[in-house]
């Protein structure tokens, strides 16, 4: 998987280039990989990097003779919306757009990161200076794991670079493993291997004469503590705060897919394409076939037909399940053990979506920011299946709890901790981009008002303000479409939300003692066809 590695110490020490090749080689799996390492054995650093190069990325790894900087970069990190920074930037130009990133360091220092917007993970190394960076994003969704030792400091992109090269971390953490067997995640960046953490996001780690300097450039509170808007406030500003924000997300449109899905978020996007000027090639993931004509295919036609784009279907087919012990096993290697067998799809998809294109633009993580979509549930457990010790361990793990600013609580905790297998697991595929964790939308949300928390009407308005041709078009839920009234659609969304909850119970099982009635489930959706519209 794309990603960086690194070693510091103090003084450097020879053996360490042998281990940072080891390091390299776990994450390049992929023959379209390259693979970089950088040494500054004045620094007592050695570093490297993996990832795929395409006209719109480039290489990961970015110099500035001038100002004797060098900065390794995973994922993208994109300029903010100020004036003064765009001017260094080129959409066109994929050096430009990141070199603008030394440029404000050289300006400005580490301030430069509290300028940025993306999903990313870096280090800079500055030589002037005697110093060295290692910096991730607001979220901390580009991960670095880290395990500090004496005189030693390993970093990477994946938790597999260091149990490579540590056979002191190769063990579970059981608090990890407690959390993960009760939750499907891990909590407080905690990990599942023994004394690796992940750095939270908006970290800066700062190394210079041998000394390491913990800080943050961001923290949740700046956006927590800023005033609430009223509705009318809201859905007049939303607008302008969206278009604003979309156009970094659109660079690079020849090699730029986007995945459509029958909900809101999508279509939000695609509602102001035409502005851009935008022509992706747009896609629709569904099951073994598209012959149960589910929603997202039928609507993700219509919607990509009324913006002039070329649409894609890509079914899970037959070589799938034939070597679904592969993609099983890819999944949970590529993801550090952070999605399991049933995320294997993910693995699939990705690598049909890369063969149409190398960046994935998608509306993930919409619901979540905007909405309050985010909840975290126990698992059910049979207690036979644990030891005495681990069962007492989960039972005493309090769940995390959505705090009064549901728009934070989704961006720094819900998202990065409970979605972050399935972000793993596509961006070991494609370039993943999504416009709801740009820092100005999720900022913006924070200020959204207790009426709308779980409304789609900000939604709504704004792709009728967008492209009233889409908002002729009912969603999977059964928002938008023509004007029915206030019954009608009342109606609409209990029909669709009903037939999605069946779908869920008819995949997932049914919940706790009523799952003795699953057989029958299975007999009643066989002979309906109400089931299958909401799942693939």
């Amino acid at each position: 998987m794309p990603g960086i590695v690194g070693i510091i110490s103090d003084p450097a020490v020879a053996g360490n280039q042998g281990r940072i090749q080891q390091m390299v080689s776990s994450l390049a799996t992929d023959p379209a990989y390259e693979q970089r390492t950088v040494l500054a054995s004045e620094l007592g650093v050695v570093t490297g990097w993996v990832g795929t190069r395409h006209g719109c990325s480039g290489p990961g790894i970015y110099s500035h003779p001038q100002h004797h900087t060098t900065l390794l970069l995973a994922g993208e990190c994109f300029p903010s919306a100020s004036e003064a920074i765009i001017e260094h930037a080129s959409a066109d130009k994929a050096n430009d757009r990141c070199h603008w990133l030394l440029e404000e360091y050289a300006r400005i220092g580490e301030q430069c990161l509290a300028k940025s917007d993306g999903l990313f993970a870096g280090l800079i190394i500055d030589r002037r200076a005697g110093r060295v960076l290692l910096f991730n994003d607001r979220y901390g969704m580009e991960r670095i794991y880290v395990h500090e030792a004496r005189d030693f400091f390993y970093f990477a992109s994946e938790a597999k670079a260091l149990l490579r090269v540590l056979p002191e971390v190769r063990e579970f953490d059981e608090d990890g493993i407690a959390d993960f067997l009760s939750l499907g995640f891990t909590t407080e960046w905690k990990t599942l291997f023994r004394n690796l953490q992940v750095l939270p996001g908006g970290s800066i780690l700062s190394f210079s004469g041998g000394n390491k300097v913990d800080s943050r450039y961001f923290t949740p509170p700046e956006w927590e503590v800023q005033s609430r808007l009223n509705a009318d406030e809201f859905e007049q500003k939303f607008p302008a705060v969206f278009k604003r924000s979309l156009p970094r997300y659109l660079t690079c449109g020849s090699e730029l897919g986007l995945s459509v899905t029958g909900g809101l978020d999508t279509r939000m996007i695609m509602a102001f394409l035409q502005e851009d000027r935008a022509t992706p090639i747009t896609y629709t993931f569904v099951g073994e076939s598209d012959a149960l004509s589910p929603l997202d295919a039928t609507i993700g036609r219509k919607v990509a037909d009324i913006c002039n784009l070329e649409h894609h279907i890509i079914p899970l087919e037959s070589d799938f399940f034939a070597d679904f012990q592969s993609f099983a096993d890819r999944t949970v290697f590529h993801t550090d053990g952070t999605l399991g067998v049933t995320g294997a799809h993910e693995m699939y998809y990705g690598a049909r979506a890369r063969a149409l294109a190398p960046i994935r633009l998608t509306g993930n993580y919409g619901s979540e920011v905007l909405r309050r979509v985010s909840e975290f549930k126990r698992f059910e457990l049979a207690s036979g299946l644990l030891r005495p010790e681990l069962r007492a361990r989960i039972k005493s793990i309090i769940e995390p709890t959505p705090i009064e600013n549901s728009a934070s609580f989704a961006a720094f905790k819900a998202i990065p901790w409970r979605l972050y297998g399935n972000y793993a697991a596509n961006r070991s595929e494609v370039t993943l981009r999504t416009p709801f964790l740009d820092a100005e939308i999720v900022a913006f949300a924070c200020r959204r008002p207790k009426e709308l928390r779980g409304s789609s009407e900000p939604a709504a308005r704004l792709i009728q303000k967008g492209n009233p041709r889409l908002a002729r078009i009912p969603s999977d839920m059964g928002y938008l479409g023509e004007d029915a009234g206030r019954l009608g659609k009342a109606f609409r969304y209990a029909w669709n939300r009903s037939c999605f909850k069946m779908d869920y119970y008819h995949t997932a099982g049914l919940p706790g003692k009523l799952s003795v009635f699953d057989p029958a489930l299975d007999q009643f959706a066989s002979r309906l066809p109400l089931f299958g519209k909401h799942k693939f």
